[in-house]
């Protein structure tokens, strides 16, 4: 009985030894995996620096008015660009739509769809729809 609890011991003990040293390689393993991906990620934070200190200069106002002007016809708007509401020619429907829709509880944006400017749509053009 005692060399059957001796060889018992000496096979747990072993069994236990070879574990151990398993274990010991699985964390050397990770650990080698860890700071590989630690040297990963702070190259990944330098990089995402380094991009957006060019983002910055790229994005100065004074470079991008410079582009602007070289590239786009832009223009100021003069007064002749600029209208009221009421030379629109559907401006009484709105005005209208919107009086009636303060005068009422029903919300304005419920009759969005049924101005002139939506009505008049062609067949298979998506318009939002606001409300329910």
């Amino acid at each position: 009985m005692i060399r059957l609890s001796g060889a018992l011991t000496l096979f747990l003990l072993s069994a236990a030894a070879l574990a151990l040293y398993q274990l010991k390689y699985e964390v050397a393993e990770l650990e080698a995996e860890h700071t590989l991906l630690t040297n990963e990620l702070a190259a990944e934070r330098e990089a995402i620096h380094v991009l957006e200190a060019e983002w910055a200069f790229l994005d100065r106002p004074e470079r991008l008015a410079k582009l602007a002007s070289a590239h786009l016809d832009l223009v100021p708007l003069g007064a002749d660009k600029v209208m009221r509401i009421s030379d629109l020619p559907w401006a009484a429907t709105i005005l209208a739509g919107v009086g009636a829709g303060l005068a009422t509880a029903e919300p304005v944006f419920n009759r969005i769809a049924t101005w002139p400017v939506w009505s008049n749509l062609p067949a298979g053009t998506a318009a939002l729809e606001v409300g329910s």
